[in-house]
This record gives C-alpha cells, structure tokens and sequence, in this order.
C-alpha cells in the first residue's frame, strides 16, 4: 500500500491521533473512512493525509531520516492507533503539535509530494520525498525493551 498526499510546508509523520485536529480525526477518518489505511482525502477541499497500520499495533517503533542516503537523525515514534502517518501540518492542532514531546517529527519541507508506503516483505514503513526519506523498523517495539 503506498500513498501520496501534497503538502504546502511542514509535514508530522506519526500517530495521526497526536496531531490531527479532531474533528479531522473523528468526523472524516472515523465516521467517513472508517480508520482505514490510505490516502484519506478532506471533503470540501485540496488537502489529505495518508496513513498505514503498524504490523502489531501500539507501541514504539524506530526510525531513521535519511537525506542523499545519509543518515541524518534518528527517531522513536510513539503509536497507540496502531497507525502512523504524513500530514500536512495545516491539518493538525497546533496545541497537540507544541505538546508533542517525542511523540511524531515534524519535517520542514519547502512543499511538494510526499509519499508512505508499508513494505510487508521487510515490515518497514518508508516515507519519501525529494532526496530525503525516514524509514521506520515495525519489527523492533523500543517499548518491549524497558
């Protein structure tokens, strides 16, 4: 499954239900789309968001930001949905967003496509754009470990 949503600036990869605003979160995911998978388009407008489930739900999975194949920073992204996505940050509450701890990143971007895809062969999640991407490891739950 991989889809591709158009952002403006900023995006936040992660639990979608730390950062969506939650009208967007309950009346359009949930009533309209039912919490699935994919990309998830808003009514009455130009914008989405795209999201993909984990392989065994909440937890606390590792990423890695990659920009020309090198790495760049790392990441522990909190999921209790059992979901992870690519939002445009114009979809988000800024109030979840300041309270964000390590719970998601937000990426500066300068706008244009991104991409999330679940690879089920190597059970990882990859999000793309330009030159840069993030690759989240659905195997190893950092959670378990404490």
């Amino acid at each position: 499954m991989k889809s591709t949503i158009v952002t403006k600036s900023k995006f936040y990869v992660g639990d979608p239900c730390y950062a969506l605003k939650d009208d967007i979160y309950d009346d359009v995911w949930g009533a309209m789309f039912n919490y699935q998978d994919g990309e998830i388009k808003i009514p009455g407008t130009e914008m989405a968001f795209a999201v993909v489930g984990t392989v065994i739900g909440d937890g606390c999975y590792p990423g890695n930001r990659f920009t020309d194949r090198t790495l760049q920073e790392c990441y522990g992204f909190g999921v209790d949905s059992g979901t992870i996505a690519i939002i445009p940050v114009e979809l988000c509450d800024q109030k979840k967003l300041d309270d964000l701890d390590d719970m998601g990143a937000i990426i500066e971007y300068a706008g244009g496509k991104v991409s999330i895809e679940r690879i089920d062969e190597t059970e990882t999640i990859e999000i793309n754009w330009r030159n840069n991407s993030i690759i989240i490891d659905l195997n190893a739950d950092i959670w378990d470990d404490e």
